[in-house]
């Protein structure tokens, strides 16, 4: 081959394999070695979890020793908008979860798009030193061949260690358009978190700029009407700051807040309630109206 020419080759991943082990045993200076371009056939990398990742530890290596020779388009899934949106949809679930777990927890996850680069978000990554942009990990890539031996894909648990560490994990497939696998979420609970540390993220207070509220749990629509209401009656009647004359239109105010009345026959059980007539009750939801969007216009001028 010429010097500065370019060789575009398009071959499967199980004779690239081959061919990379054949290359690296070429002497340094033959010169065909330094301009060739392997194009991977992407179905091949999709059928094989294990000899997708082998060739990406292959190649790493290899492009060291040979520096940048090979170039290595190993794509592994092509995702389309829609999927995109999945996992983006994904990341605000972290957040929550995070808030809600407390800092004992890494959580990572994983496009199966590029597996290079298949963490697009990580949180408490301190804990395993990864970062957005890190590659899969083996081990990863067992857990999702374990996932797809599933007949329907489900989420699995299981022990792990980390620099000594015990972990307990769980590794969620994320399926995307026609229940594909494009990604995978992971929780790692670091149990050399001290027991009094992790207590103290679950007390009343914790963590730092969460609210505490009191939130009603029914079996049926009914009960909830009629749990909200019993509970804003009880918070407004023990409120001595609110005029007698006051206190249905405050009662009612709080159960707008709470969005009881989006509820079907919510006016009707809470005019019966309060004892007063569902005309009463869509007055006052009328002027509660009025009131938020007087208040809208005023902050916006």
């Amino acid at each position: 081959m010429a010097p500065g020419a370019l060789s575009v080759c398009i071959v499967s991943i199980k004779n690239l394999l081959l061919l990379c082990c054949f290359i690296k045993s070429l002497p340094l200076n033959f010169c065909s070695v330094n301009n060739i371009l392997f194009i991977i056939a992407l179905s091949d990398l999709q059928k094989d979890f294990f000899l997708a990742f082998s060739f990406q530890n292959l190649y790493n290596n290899f492009r060291k020793t040979e520096e940048g020779s090979v170039i290595c388009l190993a794509k592994y899934l092509t995702l389309t908008e829609s999927d995109r949106l999945i996992l983006e949809s994904y990341k605000v679930t972290m957040d929550g979860l995070s808030q809600y777990l407390g800092e004992g927890y890494e959580l990572i996850l994983h496009s199966l798009e590029d597996l290079e680069h298949s963490v697009i978000k990580i949180i408490n990554g301190h804990y395993t030193g990864r970062v957005e942009g890190a590659p899969i990990t083996d081990f990863a890539l067992s857990m999702l061949d374990h996932i797809r031996e599933k007949k329907e894909p489900e989420a699995l648990s299981y022990f792990n260690k980390k620099n000594g560490s015990t972990l307990k994990s769980t590794t969620i497939p994320i399926l995307g358009e026609n229940k594909r696998i494009i990604g995978l979420l992971c929780i790692n609970f670091h149990m050399s978190l001290s027991f009094s540390s992790f207590l103290s993220q679950f007390l009343p207070g914790s963590p730092e700029g969460s609210e505490r509220t009191m939130e009603t749990f029914s079996d049926n629509v009914e009960d909830l009407i009629s749990s909200a209401l019993e509970d804003a009656k009880a918070r407004i009647l023990a409120d001595s700051s609110v005029p007698s004359s006051n206190k249905n239109k405050e009662i009612i105010s709080l159960l707008s807040q709470k969005g009881i009345f989006n509820m079907k026959d919510a006016v009707l059980k809470v005019a019966a309630g309060l004892g007063i007539s569902k005309n009463t009750v869509y007055l006052h939801l009328r002027n509660l109206e009025k009131q938020t969007a007087k208040d809208t216009a005023h902050d916006r001028s």
